[in-house]
């Protein structure tokens, strides 16, 4: 049987929609069973300390104490000021992937942000940032996948997730999208410097992500 993973690059973002906790857990242990030796998973939660709600598994502890995951608090990282910072998760993944390098790994970073969705503000903020990430081919070179589940977004906020997302992760299939783009602009770079070509299918032309 094919695992989900087994599509996954490195590199890649992915946004993994969830319904339970137990799937949760799982997408984080399959993700470190994916890993290579040279990578490290860094987890931004505020869940697991809530034992109640976050059922762990003895990976998890395992992979805690081998020290191929670390565990940092969302809010208090995200939120230095009170108000979320797009700046701090940029600061964050500069600065475990420089560490990484330095020690001759690379970060694989994923998030499972509960509280975001209550906040109209961060959300927005969120999304500006992850949809620029999506296209930027100077962003880092870390694999990324962000959790969100249902219980704590509308189902608008996870369309608005869906659309921005390269991967998606749902209900264990993961899809890679391809951005469809206008016929007029075949030929011409994006603002990111990313050039627009044709694609071979009938749905239109596309971004070539190889750029």
């Amino acid at each position: 049987m094919k695992r989900w993973y087994e599509g996954l690059r490195r590199g890649d973002r992915a946004a993994h929609i969830y319904r339970s906790d137990a799937e949760q857990v799982r997408v984080v242990t399959d993700t470190l069973s994916w890993m290579d030796d040279d990578q490290r998973l860094i987890l931004l939660s505020d869940r697991w300390e809530a034992e109640e709600r976050t059922p762990r598994s003895r990976v998890l502890e395992a992979a805690v104490e081998d020290g191929h995951l670390a565990v940092i608090p969302a809010r208090s990282t995200l939120c230095p000021s009170g108000h979320f910072s797009a700046k701090a998760f940029e600061e964050l993944l500069r600065s475990e992937t420089e560490s990484m390098i330095d020690d001759g790994s690379e970060p694989v970073l994923m998030w499972d942000l509960d509280w975001l969705g209550k906040d109209a503000l961060a959300f927005e903020a969120h999304i500006v940032q992850q949809s620029s990430m999506a296209l930027s081919t100077s962003a880092h070179k870390a694999t990324m996948i962000g959790q969100y589940g249902t219980a704590f977004y509308s189902s608008e906020q996870l369309e608005r997730v869906l659309r921005i997302s390269p991967l998606v992760l749902e209900s264990g299939l993961l899809t890679r999208k391809f951005w469809v783009v206008s016929k007029n602009s075949v030929g011409k770079a994006s603002k990111e410097g990313r050039m627009l070509r044709a694609s071979a299918s009938e749905d239109g032309p596309k971004v070539d992500q190889r750029s």
